[in-house]
C-alpha cells in the first residue's frame, strides 16, 4: 500500500511500475513527476509514465495536479476514484481496459488547467460520474463500449469529444 501523500510534490519522479497488486492512497502522487524543460542549454524531457501491471485500487486525487504524460492499467478492474487525474494537463495517453467506474470529476479540468488527453480506453466501464471528463477539451475518443450510465456533465465542454458508442447506456 501507497499511503496518504506518499509520493506528494516529488516533481523529478519520472517512471512508476507496480508489478504486484498495488492500493495508492489519497493525494499518493499529487502535484508530481517531472515538467519537461524545453527552454535554456539542458532541455530536460521525462517519460512520466505509470503503469499497472496487475489489479489495484487508485484512491481520491491520487494524480491530481501531476505531470503524468502516460497512464497504463489496463489489468486494473476497480474504480477511477474521484478527482484521481483531476487537472493533470500533462496526460496524453490514459488505458483502463478492464476498469469498472469513472468516479466524480475524475480527469476534470477547467479553463486554467487545459488538459492534453485526446483518447482514453475505458472499454469495460459501465458508470461515469458527475462531471467525470468535464472541460477536457482536446478529448476526442472514448473506447467505452458497455457503458450503462452516464452522470451529469461528464462530457461537458468536450469541445473535440467526436466518438463515443452510447449504445448500451439505458440509465
Amino acid at each position: 500500500e501507497i499511503g496518504y501523500g506518499a509520493f506528494a510534490f516529488c516533481e523529478q519522479l519520472d517512471t512508476v511500475v507496480f508489478n504486484e497488486k498495488a492500493s495508492i492512497g489519497d493525494y499518493a502522487f499529487y502535484k508530481s513527476f517531472g515538467k519537461d524543460v524545453t527552454e535554456g542549454e539542458n532541455p530536460i524531457t521525462y517519460k512520466s509514465e505509470v503503469v499497472m501491471k496487475k489489479d489495484g485500487n487508485i484512491g481520491e486525487y491520487a494524480f491530481a495536479e501531476s505531470n503524468i504524460k502516460s497512464i497504463k492499467a489496463d489489468e486494473f478492474t476497480n474504480i477511477i476514484s474521484e478527482g484521481a487525474f483531476m487537472f493533470t494537463t500533462s496526460l496524453v495517453d490514459a488505458s483502463f481496459a478492464k476498469a469498472t467506474e469513472v468516479g466524480r470529476s475524475a480527469f476534470a479540468n477547467s479553463p486554467k488547467h487545459e488538459s492534453a488527453l485526446t483518447s482514453i480506453n475505458i472499454q469495460s466501464v459501465t458508470h461515469i460520474a458527475n462531471g467525470a471528463f468535464r472541460m477536457n477539451t482536446n478529448l476526442s475518443t472514448v473506447n467505452a463500449n458497455s457503458l450503462v450510465s452516464i452522470g451529469d456533465y461528464a462530457f461537458a465542454n468536450c469541445k473535440l469529444l467526436s466518438t463515443i458508442n452510447l449504445s448500451t447506456v439505458n440509465e
